[in-house]
């Protein structure tokens, strides 16, 4: 069961109830395996079926920037036909993954659920929502493209982008949508020329587009010279206010210390755990953001161990629940809740582990405290019955 937090006043591109699924099912075709040399024959039918997926995606996704253009009679048939062809690679999926176990055939069947009823709003006349639901497939998918380093394999996107409706996207629009499509050295130097002329820095900050980029290029590029170097130029702006500026220093300092992690091979998740308990003793209070670099290169080391296939059960599930933790405090709370999802796999991994009862611990709270407020608590059935299967697997 993976949660979303629910929020009315979303805007264009951040995440939504209904498409919550394709983020995770991105992370499992894209990032768990996209560094092996030879995939698996499974790992090969999963990229496929997925690659029907983003290819319907990259088709619709034009036209649902454009009102006028998506409520047209005339694109009316290729619409249909693309969310008909989603639909299918949904279905295929879930047929995929009955031989998996835990989580990933519950995502696979929520998620062709999710597409039928698009499909069938779409058809019914309910093009709005059916709009609205599609551009947040985007914002989903930058969540997954972020785990792991980039594979190089995605096709070149410049036709994409000089389309008419999707050229006059804001800067902040743009990037994220090329992070979507995997175009990553694009939205780095979309990113970087923004730190440069955005006009009021506070913005940036709200934004929260620079922990974006260092996610980007700490993790999926590798490149901490080039993070460091763009670092160095922001703090140069005479215009940085006080919060920022310390938050900027402390990456550099991270940065500096941790050059090297990302470069040695070996030892993942006992490197990883030493980062995420140096990087907790440099916070202040809870929400400081002085160790986010730290937690960054944290959670690329554990999702570079989790591609190992030899790893013990307990150490998957200890990997998945310290992911959880690195999570929490580098996730967008508007976002999908990977936080969830990682929790949770770590106790489907090894349910009697000692990680296993901690990250049950941490779910209940997290799922507690996202549906619970002025009106008391009201977890969703669905949500409930999940949390009282993972509790019996914990306490078997």
């Amino acid at each position: 069961m993976i949660t979303i937090v629910k929020d009315k006043h979303m805007q264009l591109f951040l995440g939504t109830k209904n498409m919550k699924n394709i983020a995770m099912l991105l992370l499992l075709s894209f990032s768990f395996r996209s560094m092996a040399a030879e995939p698996s024959k499974g790992e090969v039918e999963t990229r496929k079926i997925m690659a029907g997926l983003y290819s319907s995606l990259i088709a619709l996704l034009p036209l649902s920037m454009n009102t006028k253009e998506f409520n047209d009679p005339k694109n009316r048939e290729k619409i249909l036909s693309e969310l008909e062809k989603m639909r299918d690679s949904a279905n295929s999926f879930v047929a995929h993954t009955k031989r998996f176990d835990g989580s990933y055939g519950y995502i696979a069947k929520s998620m062709a659920t999710d597409i039928r009823d698009i499909h069938g709003w779409f058809k019914k006349g309910a093009a709005s929502e059916s709009r609205y639901l599609l551009q947040q497939v985007a914002d989903n998918c930058v969540g997954c493209h972020m785990k792991l380093p980039d594979p190089g394999h995605a096709p070149r996107m410049d036709g994409f982008f000089q389309n008419a409706s999707v050229a006059q996207l804001s800067i902040p629009d743009k990037v994220r949508l090329q992070v979507a499509l995997r175009q990553f050295d694009d939205a780095l130097v979309t990113w970087e020329e923004m730190f440069k002329t955005w006009p009021n820095p506070s913005e940036l900050f709200a934004m929260d587009t620079l922990p974006e980029y260092l996610k980007v290029v700490i993790r999926v590029k590798g490149d901490t010279s080039r993070a460091l170097k763009t670092l160095e130029a922001l703090s140069k702006r005479t215009d940085l206010p006080k919060y920022m500026d310390r938050e900027v220093t402390a990456w550099k300092v991270s940065l500096v210390k941790l050059m090297g992690e990302m470069l040695k091979m070996g030892a993942e998740l006992s490197r990883a755990e030493k980062v995420i308990k140096d990087a907790r003793g440099q916070m202040d209070f809870p929400m400081d953001r002085a160790g986010f670099v730290d937690f960054v290169v944290a959670s690329g080391l554990l999702n570079r161990h989790l591609l190992d296939k030899k790893n013990r059960a307990d150490d998957i599930a200890r990997s998945y629940y310290l992911l959880g933790i690195t999570e929490s405090l580098i996730g967008r709370s508007t976002w999908l809740s990977q936080t969830d999802y990682y929790f949770e796999a770590a106790i489907r991994a090894a349910p009697k582990s000692n990680s296993a009862k901690k990250a049950f611990n941490a779910l209940e709270q997290q799922i507690i405290m996202q549906n619970s407020g002025s009106a008391g608590m009201n977890i969703p059935d669905d949500i409930q019955e999940n949390l009282e299967e993972l509790r019996k697997m914990v306490r078997r």
